[in-house]
């Protein structure tokens, strides 16, 4: 599992490593962006960092309707953010299992909570 916060890749006109990357799969990627385009995705990729879980569970904490957060995570996993790692029956369905497949996304949380806090 790579690490969220210090995934560097190299320098697009030298080709040398560089500690900010804005290619493709880095941060600043316009879809990776996208893909945290909504608050219930950062607080799943958290959830899912610490332990893997279900849309249902990840439902009952960020107070969404489980096709919402279904929806949800489907964005997250099609960016690659997420991965399914087993499969659970319920009643008369399967819920997928998630967990992240990078880890900093509890820090990341925390370094953004800090930075609107300070902007007021």
């Amino acid at each position: 599992m790579k690490d969220l916060l210090n995934s560097h890749g190299p320098d697009t006109r030298t080709g040398e490593q560089n500690d900010v990357w804005s290619g493709p799969g880095s941060m600043l990627d316009l879809d990776f962006l996208k893909a945290l385009g909504h608050p219930a995705r950062l607080q799943a990729l958290v959830l899912f960092e610490q332990r893997p879980a279900t849309a249902g569970e990840l439902a009952a904490i960020v107070g969404l309707s489980p096709s919402a957060t279904l929806y949800h995570v489907r964005k997250l996993h099609e960016a690659g953010l997420i991965e399914q790692v087993e499969s659970r029956k319920k009643r008369a369905f399967i819920e997928g299992v998630w967990r992240t497949t990078s880890t900093g996304w509890a820090v990341l949380e925390r370094q953004l909570a800090d930075v609107a806090d300070r902007r007021g």
